[in-house]
């Protein structure tokens, strides 16, 4: 299991392309509640990290965490309380390039631990981000979220830490994200990684809860852009189609300068075919496409997002502005 495994819980990524909305003040968990000290089965989240931690140093002595959750069947039956969880999964990035490494945490030994290739970093890494454990760990997370409405027990939980979002709202700050279901609906705890505030509660279509319209859907079809950001890339123009992702795509002068290189590797691109997919879980402001593509990588170039041959990536295309904008190409669905 890997973040796309945790991904495709329904509506997951639905919650992670709305634009962001205010929330409650910041929580302390009461004496005992939500950090290492809790009692329970299973590991807190700085617990996992710090067994995680030593093992991405040998992967790259500067990695930093980037991306940790717990396998849902393995949370204590006391989780909203003690955050803790059987086994854990915990992504490190790199400041060197975009490659991530991912460690899995089983009964407080690693299990597994490999470069992942069904991931890779998006944005710069902050300067506030922390090396090896999260901030605030899942058990004030989830504090947060129980002070904001979530059941005691909610049932078919989804969580991880992460610190790439579409919401430009939240892209580059470490946050949790708490889903469950409720009687209303799929609900979604955003919580501040850094400070334990609630940033936002979410319905499951990903709008502020309890609002009665979803934002209005772009003009024009969002295939049109898709094929107009490869055209660019073939054409060797990729400060415009850096122009046609999100804007956390270039939000500083590291991230754009990971993604020119990036396009800068493509001696030539073409699509040759655009499937529409997961279209349950559509909306005004999210689609998702699979493309197959044929790429020549110009020579000396080593492959990474791009490589030499006939390929399918997976294309998320969210709102922005009144218009659609690339979210996301991914190796993986």
């Amino acid at each position: 299991m890997r973040r796309t495994t945790i991904l495709l819980v329904t509506g997951i990524i639905i919650c992670l392309c709305v634009a962001g909305c205010g929330g409650g003040g910041t929580v302390t968990p009461p004496e005992g509640k939500g950090d290492d000290a809790a009692v329970g089965s299973g590991l807190t989240s700085s617990e996992a990290a710090r067994i995680a931690a030593p093992e991405a140093r040998k992967w790259s002595a500067d990695a930093v965490l980037w991306e940790i959750g717990p396998a849902p069947q393995t949370l204590d039956a006391d989780w909203t309380d003690n955050g803790r969880a059987g086994e854990w999964f915990v992504s490190y990035a790199r400041p060197s390039d975009e490659r991530c490494f991912t460690v899995d945490v089983e009964n407080g030994v690693v299990v597994g631990a490999d470069e992942d290739s069904s991931m890779s970093r998006g944005i710069a890494i902050p300067s506030s981000a922390p090396r090896d454990a999260p901030r605030v760990s899942l058990g004030q997370a989830a504090a947060a979220a129980r002070a904001a409405g979530m059941p005691e027990h909610p049932s078919e939980p989804a969580i991880f830490y992460t610190f790439e979002s579409p919401t430009q709202e939240w892209d580059g700050k470490p946050v949790w994200q708490l889903g469950c279901d409720s009687p209303e609906g799929g609900r979604w705890y955003i919580v501040d990684g850094l400070t334990g505030k609630l940033l936002a509660v979410l319905d499951a279509l990903g709008r502020p809860a309890g609002a009665d319209t979803e934002p209005a859907k772009p003009t024009g079809d969002a295939r049109d852009v898709i094929a107009q950001f490869f055209a660019l890339l073939d054409a060797g123009e990729g400060e415009q189609a850096l122009g046609l992702m999100r804007a956390g795509a270039r939000a500083n002068d590291q991230t754009r300068a990971m993604w020119l290189a990036s396009f800068e590797s493509i001696d030539s691109i073409t699509l040759t075919k655009t499937e529409e997919r997961l279209k349950e879980n559509w909306s005004n402001t999210i689609q998702y496409y699979r493309c197959e593509l044929t790429i020549r990588l110009k020579p000396g170039e080593q492959p990474g997002l791009w490589e030499d041959g006939k390929v399918v990536r997976y294309v998320s295309v969210t709102a922005e502005e009144g218009a659609w904008k690339i979210a996301e190409v991914s190796m993986n669905p």
